[in-house]
């Protein structure tokens, strides 16, 4: 039987921000600014169908939720993590930024300003009638957007993200972390610094950072090593302070697409003041993309993700005095270069192999002199049995 709710942020994550055992959470709209009081977790972040009706994608969730969860669970009891802990949070990170449903919006901007870019010339043109009240870009949609984000796209996401180092950020007393229906942050602080045509994010690239708030106690902080700083090395729980607490509320303001979360009702008078106060750095879907004259004749569109404000630097993340990686680098360009014969490897052969065994078969396949260093991956994370749930295109 195929499920018809399906939550794009999953219950269980949201549990993990209620205040009580009543499966109720403080739900504040974001803008304009409401307060709607508790509300039930089955009702949050849901739509029918949003996977498809198939329900392929909606299984491979659920199958990778048994494996997330009690890894989420297990991490906010015991606030450490293992390496293999670690593996299972980089992955939560990674499908909670994929799929969303600002995150499926955000994927439609670039398709459908190429679409109105043909439309409008065509009706110029008078090779399309003019719709009746006139043309408008958002009358185009696309389908099976979700489901495109949640296939090859994943895994190669998921795979870079084992060249980042971990941290997990502990609220102090009287301060706490809230959460949203677009809770993973993708951030790019070095290259934000650059600005202009180099202001990007990128998860292959240097200066790559991914944030997910795990409670109102917990904060995951992966970043690049060869960039940033955070804490002590060997410090695997960083304490950070109440205004850096605010820092990381306000990129949740700037994410999220209608809903702020948190913990109790007496939560609610700290979120208006977050909402009031960060609000204005918000941005519109399409706020990432951009042009850039080259000459009379062409124009470069650059597309991306709307970039994220830190209205403050924080104090716990700093940049390395030697800083190891230029500007548009990648992090790890070998190692990029094995996610992409993988994912090579997965269109030409879509079995159900486990991700990791699938990684030790490329590298088997590679010439001697090219060094590899091996990164695990989830395991017991499996493809789909059937091709099509990894090939869905627009």
């Amino acid at each position: 039987m195929v499920n018809k709710r399906h939550h794009y942020v999953p219950k269980y994550y949201l549990r993990q921000f209620r205040g009580d055992t009543t499966d109720r959470i403080l739900v504040c709209l974001v803008e304009p600014y409401r307060c709607v009081g508790l509300g039930p977790l089955k009702g949050q972040c849901q739509r029918d169908y949003f996977y498809g009706k198939a329900g392929g994608t909606d299984a491979m969730l659920q199958k990778t939720e048994m494996l997330t969860a009690p890894v989420l669970y297990t991490v906010n009891q015991s606030r450490t993590a293992s390496e293999e802990q670690w593996q299972g949070l980089r992955f939560l990170a990674v499908q909670l930024h994929l799929r969303t449903n600002k995150a499926a919006e955000l994927a439609k901007v670039f398709p459908r300003f190429a679409a109105d870019q043909i439309i409008t010339t065509a009706i110029k043109k008078g090779e399309l009638p003019e719709p009746k009240g006139g043309w408008r870009a958002e009358m185009m949609d696309f389908e099976g957007v979700p489901q495109t984000l949640l296939g090859l796209n994943q895994i190669a996401c998921y795979l870079e993200t084992s060249t980042l180092r971990c941290k997990l950020l502990s609220a102090p007393p009287g301060s706490f972390f809230i959460t949203s229906d677009n809770p993973s942050i993708t951030l790019n602080q070095f290259a934000a610094d650059a600005k202009g045509i180099r202001d990007y994010v990128g998860f292959a690239q240097s200066g790559f950072q991914l944030i997910l708030p795990l409670s109102p106690s917990l904060c995951a902080f992966l970043y690049d090593p060869n960039v940033y700083k955070v804490g002590q090395r060997n410090d695997a729980l960083v304490p950070i302070t109440a205004p850096d607490v605010e820092v990381l509320n306000s990129l949740q303001v700037q994410s999220a697409e209608r809903c702020l979360y948190a913990h109790r009702m007496e939560a609610e008078s700290e979120v208006a003041r977050l909402a009031a106060r960060y609000s204005r750095l918000r941005k519109p879907n399409n706020a990432g993309m951009k042009s850039y004259p080259q000459d009379e004749k062409s124009t470069l569109i650059k597309f991306g993700d709307p970039t994220f404000v830190l209205p403050k630097r924080w104090q716990f993340c700093s940049y390395l005095k030697n800083i190891r990686r230029s500007l548009g680098e990648r992090r790890d360009p070998g190692f990029s270069h094995l996610i992409g014969l993988v994912i090579a490897d997965i269109e030409a052969n879509p079995i159900n192999v486990d991700l990791e065994e699938r990684l030790e078969k490329v590298i088997t396949q590679l010439p001697e002199k090219i060094p590899v260093v091996r990164r695990p991956g989830l395991p017991g994370i499996r493809l789909p049995d059937s091709p099509k749930d990894w090939k869905i295109g627009l």
